[in-house]
């Protein structure tokens, strides 16, 4: 193919907008999907480039709010309990043996 360049040195990036509305809808370029040389010198014969858009999709209010997750808030039953208990049932143990052996020498 011959090159007309020398001619005409085209820039097509400028022609293609990032959006665009078309019949009150909103769309998006695929920048991955442009097809053809979109610039440089121009060759002898058909240059063709071509853009993609994709319908940008508008959000509904059902898409905006979505329901709260419920966590349930069920209680550890015995846990916490049973290990508070023990470490209380040691310290008195060992509260009353200091004390009888305090006692026991005052008592000497």
């Amino acid at each position: 193919m011959k090159s007309i360049g020398s001619y005409v040195n085209v820039d097509t990036a400028r022609l293609k907008p990032l959006k665009i509305v078309y019949d009150g809808q909103e769309y998006e370029l695929i920048v991955e999907k442009t097809v053809g040389k979109v610039s440089g010198k121009l060759v002898d014969g058909e240059n063709v480039v071509t853009f993609v858009y994709r319908l940008v999709k508008k959000p509904s209010i059902l898409d905006v709010v979505k329901p709260k997750e419920v966590k349930p808030n069920i209680p550890k039953t015995g846990d916490a309990i049973m290990g508070n208990a023990i470490i209380a049932w040691v310290v008195s143990v060992v509260s009353a043996m200091f004390g009888f052996t305090k006692l026991k020498e005052d008592e000497e």
